[in-house]
């Protein structure tokens, strides 16, 4: 039942017998120090800020020693105002009474009425009837104690010691002396600033803030409904301390009807709660006028230096403020002052904004000291006029959106919507104000900020709005999640709206217009859809100036990669509707990117990685990607991340690459939650069916591509379908059903098919060809490929043009050896580790039917390296086996194992393919044997194994074929 400066504790953060999370390292210290404190008796100090979780760490700790056997007695510090000559004695009659009856209740017994009272009042006085000295009620305590407790230990638990007056705190010291009370150890609690915690005898424990991870792990156990990113946030500003931690969580846990959680309302900041506003407003009130005005001022402007914020708060104070009051601060935990006199800073967010909500009126007067003390260096003392402005003021409007304008340009991190929101505010036109909230909008949605996005557009709603921004307003609020469910009538709107804004909007009209080219490229609508796009695409002006740079932040008309002027839009729209006519521009492009040397605007590069990505060039998609990445952290731009990450699982699934897909798949996930973009989970959750089938493990593959494929087919999205057949694929090919990979595969390359998806067929023509090569299907494949030149020819990217070889190689009639050899020798296939194994596994198999099995090794060890550092264990495995067929014995996790059966190479190969579910007839069009064969080879090997039937091969052999050998076969 512990305080924090009058402020109950326990239902905050540790409730009932729930462990105490973080403090486990205390515990222990807390432990060990009560073990050596019995018998000769102690004091020891628990020191802490208020929030930091004093009260808690002692009701672990007495738990922990009752559970040792110890018997606990609570003693509260006096909240009464006693006079001082008299509060030692009540403190220690207090304290009396509060081990009489935790030694009654441990023995289950209960004292007389009014005998407690009367031995409580005998502690107190001597026998002559004077009050005891400190010293003396001291020893009167050990005394009643030692007679109380007898051969079972006590621990004497005194909580905000700090409270205690000197007169009652003299006799704490003296009872936690050595050898004052055998027997008896004292544990207590004391905020750090005061003499309670430095006791002149005894020990001390001081408590610091939790670390980040366990601050995240505690958010994450109180409050599961909490986005990711919302928790980080939360630990980020509340600085390590439980009390902000828990009731920031809170507040956002329990928001009301009218409220948004996860920072989803208007303003993201995380709020604070009654406790901590209460602890903050003791805080101010220790300060003093001038202390308060200091910390204040430092709320107004981040990271100010020394002599600024003294002159500021002077300027607020109303006359000079010594540098005593910014020490004040600094002592009272509130600021940081570097040591190399750099700018000064909270220790933690939640200060910030809890004092500028203590501020109320005061804060105009504030941001006006800030623009007089700045005001020979106009840029920083902008946001300060405009903010004590008081009405409406287009002048100072104006000044702040060319501010963000600019910002935005140059890539100059800015304080979220801020700037636009004041701007909004101050305008004094409802056509200006609607337009500003627009771009706020724009802005929020780029940073990751659904509720303000939504918050910004409803403000912009109210407004009488423009023509353009009317319709600009109408797909903000259609994409507000991300990209809309293709469909052929939702282009045409996006193209009438297009044409409508192109004479007064182009660069608008450019974004609807790759909003509707993305349509048709996810939902593979058609020609006639693209060629709607295009015709509109012509009819816009080369260039455009009306909003670049302004909101080219903001994303594209989906709010998923990023907006742009027509220059930086045309050659994505090229590259996905007609990328014959997209070579030269994306070049032309290119060249500018690489010449400049930093990527901003950066959602223009972001346009030009699409770009690049949509014709194959996906190692210069991944360039560009890179150099954006650590500008988008450093903007906050998280809202453009998705299809980054999207793109990063795309690259990886084509280099076969098992752990680089599911690391992108999961930031894709991450993203997801944390922006809002709910359109992204389902090409996620493909791209974690991809990376379980590389890895063999298809009962998750499976399981992710039947709900990726449940969402693709609801919302029309081909490429989502696209991705996970091909991660059904990749599990059969895996599991050696190389048949079943063929037909999953071939329904990528079927124009008749759902799952069409030229784009994504050309990045896995070399499993399509393997698949096809390995269940005797060459010459369907042959022909669905012809089908497919048609896209591949405007994509003379290095991984379509060597895939496409590999296919010719091993899917042509007759000998394959030369064109292997000449593909594995080209020099170009480093970059793309999953073709060169396939490449070399192919040439392998190629020498080993050839009677040259030294040959065959070299080839075959090279690919079996490769897929086991890809993660494709499985495919390792199938290599192994060709290895041994050749009469080597590659290392293998079974080998180590006791009783191993010996086959030969070919009945082991034989072994591990039967094992994997696969038919005589399907085994030796692998091996190039007969059926009749096979299965004599299978009943030789029966007995060597110990078994009687082909079902039992898994069981002998679990290594190879594992539990997904029993999966039923999805269609």
């Amino acid at each position: 039942m512990g305080t924090t400066d009058g402020i109950d504790e326990e239902p905050w953060w540790h409730e009932g017998g729930a462990p105490l999370l973080g403090r486990d390292g205390e515990l222990d210290l807390v432990a060990a120090w009560t073990a050596r404190a019995f018998p000769p008796g102690g004091l020891l100090v628990v020191a802490g800020e208020p929030g930091i979780g004093r009260t808690a760490l002692l009701r672990a700790a007495a738990r922990r020693a009752e559970r040792s056997g110890a018997v606990t007695a609570w003693v509260r510090a006096p909240g009464d105002r006693r006079p001082a000559a008299e509060a030692g004695v009540h403190w220690a009659a207090a304290t009396a009474r509060a081990v009489r009856a935790a030694v009654g209740h441990a023995d289950a017994c209960h004292a007389e009425p009014g005998r407690a009272d009367a031995g409580a009042a005998a502690v107190a006085r001597e026998p002559d009837g004077t009050v005891r000295s400190a010293a003396g009620l001291a020893r009167a305590l050990a005394a009643e104690a030692g007679l109380l407790r007898a051969d079972r230990p006590l621990l004497l638990v005194v909580d905000d010691a700090h409270r205690l007056t000197t007169q009652a705190l003299a006799v704490l010291h003296h009872l936690g002396s050595a050898g004052t009370a055998p027997g008896l150890a004292i544990l207590c609690s004391a905020r750090a600033d005061t003499p309670a915690a430095r006791p002149p005898q005894g020990d001390a424990l001081r408590l610091g803030p939790l670390d980040a991870p366990t601050a995240a792990r505690l958010l994450g156990t109180r409050f599961p409904g909490l986005s990711r990113r919302r928790r980080q946030e939360i630990a980020e500003a509340a600085g390590g301390l439980p009390l902000a931690l828990v009731e920031a969580g809170a507040e956002e846990a329990h928001a009301g009807p009218g409220e948004q959680p996860n920072g989803a309302g208007p303003d993201p900041t995380p709020r604070i709660g009654p406790r901590l506003r209460r602890i903050h407003a003791e805080r101010l009130r220790r300060l003093g006028p001038a202390g308060r005005s200091v910390l204040l001022a430092a709320a107004c402007e981040p990271d100010p230096d020394v002599d600024e914020l003294l002159a500021a708060a002077a300027a607020l104070h109303g006359g000079p403020v010594p540098g005593t009051a910014l020490d004040a601060a600094v002592r009272a935990g509130l600021l940081v002052l570097p040591p190399d006199g750099g700018a000064v800073r909270f220790r933690r967010r939640l200060d910030a904004v809890a004092t500028l909500e203590a501020a109320g009126r005061r804060r105009p007067e504030a941001h006006a000291a800030w623009a007089r003390t700045l005001a020979d260096r106009p840029e920083r003392a902008l946001l300060h006029r405009a903010t004590a402005a008081p009405g409406p003021d287009e002048a100072f409007a104006r000044a702040l959106e060319e501010r963000h304008r600019r910002a935005v340009a140059v890539g100059t991190p800015v304080p979220g919507t801020a700037l636009l929101d004041l701007a909004a505010r101050l305008s004094a036109d409802s056509r200006d104000r609607g337009r500003r909230h627009l771009l706020a909008a724009e802005h929020a949605r780029a940073l990751g900020r659904p509720g303000p996005t939504r918050h910004h557009l409803a403000a912009a709603a109210a407004e009488r709005l423009t023509t353009a921004d009317r319709t600009a307003l109408h797909w903000l609020r259609t994409t507000a999640t991300g990209c809309p469910p293709p469909a052929t009538g939702t282009v045409g709107r996006l193209c009438a709206d297009a044409r409508r804004l192109a004479p007064d909007a182009a660069d608008r009209a450019a974004r609807l217009l790759l909003l509707a080219a993305r349509l048709c490229h996810r939902g593979a609508l058609g020609p006639a859809p693209a060629a709607e796009v295009l015709a509109a695409l012509d009819a816009l002006p080369p260039g455009g100036a009306d909003e670049a740079d302004g909101a080219d932040e903001a994303g594209g008309a989906d709010g998923s990669e990023g907006s742009g002027s027509v220059a930086a839009v045309r050659p994505a729209i090229l590259a996905l509707l007609d990328p014959a006519a997209a070579a030269g521009p994306l070049r032309r492009a290119l060249e500018r990117f690489d010449a400049a040397p930093d990527p901003h605007p950066v959602t223009h590069a972001l346009i030009l990685a699409e770009a690049a990505h949509a014709l194959g060039e996906h190692t210069r998609a991944e360039e560009i990607d890179t150099r954006c990445l650590p500008h988008l952290h450093a903007l906050g731009l998280h809202g453009l991340l998705p299809a980054l990450h999207a793109r990063r699982a795309a690259v990886a699934t084509v280099r076969g690459d098992a752990e680089a897909v599911r690391q992108a798949a999961a930031a894709l996930a991450d993203c997801a939650e944390d922006t809002g973009r709910t359109a992204w989970r389902a090409p996620a959750t493909a791209f974690e069916a991809m990376s379980a089938g590389l890895a063999g493990d298809s009962e998750r593959a499976l399981s992710a591509a039947e709900r990726a494929e449940a969402e693709a087919l609801r919302t029309g999205r081909v490429d989502v379908l696209a991705v996970s057949v091909a991660a059904r694929a990749a599990s059969a090919a895996g599991e050696g059903r190389h048949l079943a990979a063929y037909e999953r595969l071939r329904r990528l390359f079927d124009p008749g098919d759902p799952a069409h998806r030229p784009a994504v067929a050309l990045d896995l023509v070399a499993p399509f060809a393997d698949a096809a090569r390995r269940s005797d299907r060459r010459a369907e494949a042959r022909r669905l490929l012809r089908g497919a030149e048609q896209y591949a020819r405007p994509r003379p990217a290095p991984a379509t043009r060597l895939q496409l070889a590999y296919a010719e190689a091993v899917l042509a009639p007759g000998e394959v050896r030369a064109a292997l050899t000449d593909i594995a020798g080209s020099g170009e296939l480093t970059g793309w580790p999953q073709l060169y194994a396939l490449v070399h596994l192919a040439h392998g198999s190629a020498l080993r039917r050839a009677r040259r099995p030294a040959a065959a090794r070299t080839s075959l060890r090279a690919a079996m390296e490769v897929f086991t550092a890809l993660g494709q264990r499985r495919r390792a495995l199938d290599v192994a086996a060709e290895l041994r067929a050749t009469g080597e014995r590659p290392p293998r996790p079974e080998d180590t194992g006791p009783e191993q059966p010996r086959l030969s190479p070919q009945e082991r190969r034989i072994a591990d393919l039967a094992a994997l579910g696969l038919s005589n007839r399907e085994i030796g069009r692998q091996l190039d044997l007969s059926p009749r064969t096979v299965g004599s080879h299978l009943y030789r090997l029966f007995p060597k194994l110990g078994i009687t039937g082909r079902a039992q091969i898994v069981h002998r052999l679990p290594i190879v074929a594992g539990p997904t050998a029993m999966l039923r076969e999805v269609s």
